[in-house]
C-alpha cells in the first residue's frame, strides 16, 4: 500500500507542497520497517546501533574502587600488626623505666631530707651542751654515742646511721654531723669517714661552736 502511494505521489513531487509531503512521509515509512503494520518488534532496530547505557547510579550507591579504600576495607596483615605491637612495647618499657627512675629519685629524696633533720637535730643538741658537758662527751650516762643507728619509725628496722665527730680547739669546737643509709651499718666507721660520697652520704653538716 505504501509502495503504491509512494508511486502516486513521486510523479507528482515536483507538484505542490502537499504532495511533495506525502511523499516524504511515505518514503519514510517505507524505510523504517517498524512503522509498518504487523511489523515484528525490534525489527526496525539496527544492526550497528549503539547499545543503551545503563543509568549512573545514584550518590547513595557510590563504590570506592581506589586502591587506599580497598586496602582499609582489607584490614592489616599479620606483619603489620606484629610491627605496631613491637612499637608499642617499645613504648611501654620507655615509659617503665620513667616511672622506675622517678620512684628512685623520689625515695632518695625523702631520705635526703630525713638525713638532714637527723643531722641538724645533732648540731642542735650539741649547741645545748655546757662546757663541761663538752668536756665529756661523749658521755654514756646521758645516752650519748658518736656512731649511732636510728630507728625513725620505732618499727624495729634500722634506718640510717649518724656519725659525730667534735674536736676541741681552745674554747670553740668544732662539730662535723654525718648521716648514711642502713644499708651501711656493716661497713667500719673509719672507711665512712675516709671517702662518705663512696658510701651513698645522705646529709653531712659541719658547724663551729664557741663558748
Amino acid at each position: 500500500m505504501f509502495q503504491d502511494i509512494g508511486g502516486r505521489i513521486k510523479g507528482r513531487a515536483k507538484g505542490s507542497p502537499l504532495a511533495r509531503g506525502l511523499y516524504r512521509r511515505a518514503s519514510t515509512a517505507e524505510a523504517d520497517p517498524q512503522t509498518r503494520p504487523g511489523a515484528p518488534a525490534g525489527a526496525g532496530v539496527r544492526a550497528n546501533a549503539p547499545a543503551p547505557t545503563a543509568a549512573p547510579a545514584a550518590v547513595g550507591e557510590k563504590r570506592f574502587k581506589s586502591p587506599r579504600n580497598a586496602r582499609l576495607r582489607a584490614g592489616f596483615t599479620l606483619i603489620e600488626a606484629l610491627i605496631g605491637m613491637a612499637i608499642t612495647g617499645i613504648a611501654l618499657l620507655g615509659m617503665v623505666q620513667l616511672f622506675l627512675i622517678s620512684i628512685a629519685n623520689n625515695t632518695r629524696g625523702g631520705e635526703i631530707s630525713q638525713a638532714t633533720f637527723l643531722a641538724q637535730q645533732r648540731i642542735d643538741y650539741l649547741r645545748s651542751l655546757t662546757d663541761a658537758e663538752f668536756a665529756g662527751f661523749p658521755s654514756v650516762a646521758r645516752g650519748e654515742s658518736v656512731d649511732e643507728q636510728l630507728d625513725m619509725n620505732q618499727d624495729g628496722t634500722l634506718d640510717y646511721r649518724r656519725i659525730t665527730q667534735v674536736q676541741v680547739s681552745g674554747h670553740a669546737y668544732t662539730a662535723k654531723v654525718l648521716v648514711f643509709p642502713a644499708s651501711q651499718n656493716g661497713v667500719a666507721k673509719d672507711t665512712l669517714l675516709q671517702d662518705p660520697s663512696s658510701y651513698r652520704l645522705r646529709a653531712e653538716m659541719n658547724t663551729v661552736i664557741s663558748r
